[in-house]
């Protein structure tokens, strides 16, 4: 199990050993477990795919099903995302070599497909160690009980935690995309919303496939987009039924002068109805 280094090699190798090229000797890297090694990631970030380098290591491992399993957990903390509305929320954050999912008092909210993805650093006004997660086919890999769209706004609270989080979801995507199932999964948008599922593996589909029901498929994507244009269809119904007030109103005006007219001619002896 590789899941796990083995104690007597960390024992015997317990410094670290970076060469000048950005590898490592190769037993102090089968010592380290995948935590480790993303941690080194993120500390030897753009260092060269070559022999005994981290990137590589990595690669190995997750490449190989019997070894780590596609529903093992790569990566867990907590995390702010974004919803459509602009709020954020903390939730438990979940990354396995295909998806990055996360919880909301143990049941899943929401999930991303991970293939074909980008993941880079951005700034926000509100938040200071931001990310975004974009699928670049603007295809809604992200789908969530808040919002259904083809990216994911967040943010950690250290610059260090961040710099994890971008090193262990570059190291996912790099898996998923080579992935021809999970590639196809993300292409289609089926990434699944959430609707319960238990807190370690997710709730499974009635298909059987793993991915948790769309929440109101039927329904438009809750983008940023559509709650501007939902938010202007209101206004103007709402001018609309103002206008037709207006209108009532001032008809129920006319007929009361039509009639005061008319009392008013009848008293004056007019003599006509």
């Amino acid at each position: 199990n590789q899941l796990e280094p083995n104690q007597d090699e960390i024992d015997m190798s317990d410094e670290k050993k970076l060469r000048k090229d950005g590898t490592f000797e190769k037993k102090y890297l089968s010592a380290r477990s995948l935590k480790e090694l993303i941690e080194l990631k993120s500390e030897t970030k753009n260092k060269p795919l070559q022999a005994n380098s981290v990137d590589l290591e990595l690669s190995k491992r997750l490449s190989n099903s019997d070894v780590v399993p596609s529903d093992a957990e790569l990566w867990r903390g907590t995390l702010r995302y974004r919803d459509a509305w602009k709020q954020w929320h903390a939730r438990t954050f979940i990354l396995t070599r295909h998806t990055l999912r996360y919880l909301k008092d143990a049941k899943e909210e929401g999930r991303m497909q991970l293939a074909n993805c980008t993941v880079a650093p951005r700034t926000s006004k509100k938040e200071a160690h931001c990310f975004k997660i974009t699928h670049p086919g603007k295809v809604k890999a992200h789908r969530g009980s808040r919002m259904n769209s083809d990216y994911l706004i967040l943010a950690s609270d250290s610059g260090a935690e961040r710099a994890a989080w971008l090193a262990a979801i570059e190291t996912a995507v790099s898996v998923a995309t080579a992935d021809p199932l999970a590639a196809a999964a993300a292409s289609t948008g089926a990434a699944g919303a959430a609707a319960g599922g238990g807190g370690g593996g997710g709730g499974a589909s009635a298909s059987g496939t793993g991915d948790v029901p769309v929440a109101g498929e039927d329904s438009e994507s809750e983008t940023e987009s559509t709650v501007r244009e939902r938010k202007k269809s209101r206004d103007k119904d709402k001018e609309r039924e103002i206008r037709k007030e207006k209108k009532d109103e001032k008809e129920k005006k006319d007929v009361v002068a039509v009639g005061l007219a008319h009392d008013a001619l009848v008293a004056d002896g007019c003599g006509y109805v």
